[in-house]
């Protein structure tokens, strides 16, 4: 004599038709958990050789020279929180909106820090610095902001693969533009 069991809807079933039943279950739970597994590991593969970056931008003083001296620096911190390498090929500024963008690269001082490029590990950072003297702030607002919206200044770093990240620098470094470029509109008029 077969075991029978009830369910919900008043139907008999017999051990065998159970044993199917949770055969067809596990089968469907089994395929469930693959198709996670393979997501989870399509996933983990992508952010591997996502670049991931961290970047900061203002103004320093440095010791510097001999005899030393006080140097007025701007300078770039570019850290990889990434979990590979990256080689970074330039940093610098960039302004304006969607296709009316204008980058400059900054020329790196080597004996002030790393030069670039510079291949940076993951979990590590480097600071790149570039003298950042009285002459320098008019000249960027004259030649490279010079009518774009200040508020869409922003630091980047470019890594060689191709990637970037932009952000907004040291809010006394966009409050020292600001100025630059209010004084030059006094001066011209406008």
């Amino acid at each position: 004599m077969a075991l029978v069991g009830h369910n919900a809807c008043g139907m008999d079933f017999s051990t065998d038709q159970w044993i199917q039943i949770v055969n067809a279950a596990g089968t469907w739970v089994a395929g469930i958990g693959t198709l996670a597994a393979v997501i989870v590991s399509l996933w983990l593969a992508r952010r591997s050789i996502r670049v991931r970056l961290e970047v900061r931008c203002r103004v320093y003083f440095v010791e510097y020279g001999k005899p030393v001296q006080l140097v007025k620096c701007i300078a770039f911190r570019v850290a990889n929180l990434g979990e590979r390498a990256v080689a970074i090929e330039h940093v610098g500024w960039a302004v304006g909106r969607r296709k009316s963008v204008r980058r400059v690269y900054f020329e790196i001082d080597d004996r002030l820090g790393p030069g670039l490029p510079r291949r940076i590990e993951p979990g590590d950072a480097a600071t790149f610095m570039s003298h950042f003297d009285d002459g320098l702030m008019p000249h960027l607002a004259k030649v490279f902001v010079q009518d774009a919206p200040v508020g869409t200044l922003k630091a980047y770093a470019a890594a060689e693969s191709g990637a970037a990240v932009e952000v907004k620098p040291d809010a006394e470094l966009v409050r020292q533009v600001t100025e630059c470029v209010n004084k030059l509109k006094r001066n011209s008029g406008v």
